[in-house]
């Protein structure tokens, strides 16, 4: 009686949870915006990144499901280093974090040394564009099938530095809900359209859906969204993930300093 009463709570979660995350993201689509003035822009060929960078005391620049069960704030807090810092990227382009903490970041189109065949994308774009614990996708296609690609990391004192927005909290149970986003960056060399299929995970007590990817990708570069919504309650835990092309203005530049 106890597993047929956790499974109907989790599949009620599960329903009113699709369909709030459809408002939801329909309004997180309405707001991208590629000129954010205190984020990024970018267009086919360069990218420009600035505003201030807040610091996150997460052990990662992205939260991962063991750090929300120990969130009990979700306020940024500024980073003022005091002195320049060196922002590294693996495009071998420098720029720097200012003594009060402002980003400034530019760079240009990758040569072609640094571009990888799509076609072999399937175990990158896995690892870069879910970084959750049991999140797989399956199926993975590009077309056209010779487009090549780069994504940008960027860090800073060995620290992973990107923009992202993490709501949400737990009680001292541990229970509680939020919405973690991110944004990548990546850089195709011709118009791609890319599809992965989801790979559902569920337990007893964990139901974890991943929506189906379906990503148009222009030439140039291009920001990708990834957002979980996440709930952990008596019953169990849910998540919801679903990854699109994106770019809100209000996500922020963080950098995790543990």
């Amino acid at each position: 009686m106890k597993e047929r009463k956790i499974f109907s709570t989790l599949v009620a979660i599960m329903t009113t949870i699709a369909a709030f995350c459809l408002l939801f993201v329909s309004c997180a689509n309405g707001s991208d915006d590629s000129s954010a003035p205190n984020g990024s822009t970018f267009d086919a060929l360069s990218l420009s990144f600035s505003g201030q960078v807040h610091k996150s005391l997460e052990s990662s620049s992205m939260m991962n499901w063991l750090e929300r069960m120990e969130r009990t704030n979700d306020k940024y807090q500024e980073y003022n280093p005091g002195l320049e810092l060196t922002v590294n990227s693996n495009l071998d382009v420098i720029g720097s974090i200012s003594a009060n903490g402002h980003l400034s970041f530019t760079a240009g189109a990758p040569d072609n040394k640094y571009l990888m065949p799509i076609e072999y994308g399937l175990q990158v774009f896995n690892d870069i564009l879910t970084n959750y614990w049991d999140s797989i996708y399956t199926d993975f296609s590009a077309m056209p099938q010779d487009a090549k690609y780069f994504f940008l990391d960027l860090y800073c004192n060995g620290k992973n530095l990107n923009r992202q927005l993490c709501t949400g909290t737990v009680n001292e149970q541990g229970f509680g809900s939020g919405i973690d986003d991110d944004i990548v960056y990546i850089y195709v060399d011709k118009d791609v359209s890319i599809t992965m299929q989801d790979n559902n995970t569920s337990r007893l007590d964990y139901v974890h859906y991943e929506k189906n990817v379906s990503l148009n990708l222009e030439q140039g570069w291009n920001s990708i969204q990834r957002t979980e919504e996440w709930y952990y309650t008596e019953d169990g835990d849910f998540s919801i993930v679903d990854i699109s092309v994106g770019n809100p203005k209000n996500f922020l530049w963080v950098l995790a300093l543990e």
